[in-house]
């Protein structure tokens, strides 16, 4: 739903009770599972029957610091995007996008150097969807300001064109003159995510001192002009608000993670004594699922620290119960299909 500046402000002479959007369910993924190895050996494992969505980790601790970082960082993602699809990941990305659209690829430089989305994420990402024959109509990639992705060290003009992709920040485009709205969030979107036919999330896996974690739901806020007024009660329900909105539904068809370098305490802020090489790529079409994934990982490295979980620590995820109970995805980890790579 989109209003007006005006017609929005006349609503705040009285109490702001904003509609909730209809919620279009996810569809979870297909299995993979044959069962005839079954049936010819009797002692091969029990067949994967599970029809949860896909999440995909692929994982190499020593690609961190190797000397052929960027290498490796492909050989990560063509294991996540295959993973996350259950094949080859060109075929994956050729059924969730269409050859002539414009594909968004939203990064998060919130943190700096230390703890953002890195170029060897994103232009592995990229070369993927060029060698399957997607983004014909451009890929952008993009965060809040320009400035602090080219700190990050991406690159700008041609320089970016000659590896298959556009750099903009949304304070060269600005916001919309329309306020969006679903739930209890009212906001203006990013003219550059307005732009695009579909989204990726590109986050990071790092604990959030509110969210609980920050993956690829958090990311989401860099869409709105206003995410400071949203993170109450530990985001809830305003990440399943921006997740639920129609413009974000229509758009957002993958989300990937950069799990490259991880931090168990301390974010969103970069805390450098507080992250470890995790050397992981996740993937997955349902980013309540890979967020769930990345909560429990997260809370695993924070008990083998001796921290409380989150939950313990007063900031659990509970954003991700109220946007499963809109149809927005799966966040149960005993139906959620972990693909190791």
């Amino acid at each position: 739903m989109k209003l007006s500046r005006r017609q929005f402000l006349g609503t705040t002479a009285a109490p702001l009770l904003l509609p909730i959007l209809p919620i279009i369910g996810c569809k979870p993924s297909e299995g993979h599972a044959d069962s005839r190895a079954a049936k010819d050996d009797p002692d091969s494992p029990a067949p994967d029957t599970s029809t949860g969505p896909r999440v995909a980790l692929a994982a190499d601790p020593d690609v961190v610091e190797s000397r052929n970082r960027a290498d490796g960082v492909k050989e990560l993602m063509t294991k996540a995007l295959g993973g996350a699809g259950g094949g080859e990941p060109g075929d994956f990305l050729q059924r969730l996008f269409h050859e002539d659209e414009r594909i968004g690829i939203k990064v998060n430089m919130l943190a700096g150097r230390g703890m953002s989305t890195s170029v060897d994420v994103v232009e592995a990402l990229v070369a993927e969807l060029r060698a399957a024959g997607r983004g014909g109509r451009g890929i952008v990639v993009f965060d809040r300001l320009k400035q602090e992705l080219v700190d990050v060290g991406y690159p700008t003009g041609q320089d970016a064109r000659d590896r298959g992709y556009r750099l903009q920040g949304t304070d060269e485009a600005g916001y919309s003159r329309e306020l969006y709205v679903a739930g209890r969030v009212g906001s203006l979107l990013s003219e550059v995510f307005l732009g695009v036919d579909a989204l990726i999330s590109v986050g990071v896996v790092k604990d959030h001192d509110l969210a609980g974690v920050g993956g690829c739901t958090k990311n989401l806020f860099g869409l709105i002009h206003n995410p400071n007024r949203y993170h109450d009660h530990n985001c809830d329900p305003y990440l399943a608000d921006v997740l639920g909105m129609e413009e974000v539904k229509k758009r957002l068809r993958l989300s990937v993670a950069d799990g490259l370098t991880a931090e168990w305490h301390g974010g969103p802020a970069y805390v450098r004594a507080n992250t470890w090489s995790l050397g992981t790529i996740f993937a997955s079409p349902d980013p309540l699922a890979l967020d769930a994934v990345l909560a429990d990982i997260i809370d695993a490295k924070r008990k083998e620290k001796g921290l409380p979980t989150l939950a313990e620590a007063n900031r659990p995820p509970r954003w991700l119960d109220t946007a499963v109970s809109r149809g927005l995805g799966v966040a149960d980890l005993d139906a959620i299909q972990r693909i190791e790579k």
